[in-house]
C-alpha cells in the first residue's frame, strides 16, 4: 500500500510557525530577576521598666491596754497608800467640777504629803516629789476649777512618779490613764476600769486611754 505525504512546501512553513509560537525562535534576552526588597531595620527593644520594690508591710496596730493589763499594785508604804487614797478623792471632785467643796480634799492631800516628809524614811527623790505635791495642793485651794485642773496635771505627774517607787506590793490596783485633749496631753491615776477624766469632767467623762 502506498503512503501519501504532504508536500514539503506545506510542512516547512507549518513547522516554522509552530516553533515561533512556542518561543523557540525568540532572540530577546530574559530580564534579570528583581533584587530582593531591602529588609527594614529591626526597631530597638524598649528597655524593661525596673520592677517596683514591694510595698512595705505596715506594722501591726498596737493592742490597746485595759485597766487589768496597765494596772500596778500599791503600795508598800502606809503613807504612799494614804497619798493615793487622798488623790482619788481630789480626782473625783474634779470630775464633778465641784469647786465649792474640793478645797477640803486639797488641804487633806497637802497634809498627807507633808506628813510623809515629816515621818522620814523616803529617798531624796521622793521627798522632792512630795514637796511639789504640797506646794501644788496649796496653790490649788486659791484657783478656780479651770486653774485647779491645770495644776492637777502637775500633781498627777508627781504622784505617779512617787507611787511607782512604791508599787512592789499592796492590795490596791491602780493604772495610769491619758487624756490627749487637755493641755497637750495629761495623765491621771485611775482606780478602776471605768474611765473618769478629771480634766474634761462630766462633759467628756470617758475621754482617754490606759497607758
Amino acid at each position: 500500500m502506498s503512503r501519501t505525504f504532504a508536500p514539503l512546501a506545506l510542512v516547512l512553513p507549518l513547522t516554522l510557525a509552530f516553533a515561533l509560537a512556542c518561543g523557540g525562535g525568540s532572540t530577546t534576552p530574559l530580564a534579570p530577576p528583581a533584587p530582593p526588597a531591602p529588609t527594614a531595620p529591626t526597631a530597638p527593644t524598649a528597655p524593661t521598666a525596673p520592677t517596683a520594690p514591694p510595698a512595705p508591710v505596715a506594722p501591726p496596730a498596737p493592742v490597746a491596754k485595759t485597766f487589768d493589763t496597765a494596772a500596778w499594785s500599791c503600795c508598800d508604804a502606809d503613807r504612799a497608800s494614804r497619798l493615793l487614797d487622798q488623790y482619788f478623792d481630789v480626782s473625783a471632785r474634779l470630775v464633778k467640777g465641784d469647786n465649792e467643796h474640793i478645797n477640803g480634799q486639797y488641804t487633806a492631800l497637802k497634809g498627807v504629803a507633808q506628813g510623809a516628809i515629816d515621818m522620814g524614811g523616803f529617798s531624796a527623790e521622793d521627798v522632792g516629789l512630795l514637796k511639789k505635791i504640797v506646794a501644788n495642793s496649796d496653790a490649788s485651794t486659791k484657783a478656780d476649777i479651770a486653774g485647779k485642773r491645770k495644776i492637777f496635771k502637775d500633781i498627777s505627774a508627781d504622784t505617779i512618779a512617787f507611787l511607782k517607787h512604791h508599787n512592789s506590793s499592796g492590795s490596791v490596783k491602780a493604772a495610769v490613764a491619758h487624756c490627749p485633749m487637755f493641755e497637750g496631753g495629761a495623765d491621771w491615776i485611775q482606780k478602776d476600769a471605768s474611765l473618769a477624766n478629771p480634766y474634761m469632767g462630766e462633759s467628756m467623762l470617758t475621754c482617754g486611754s490606759f497607758q
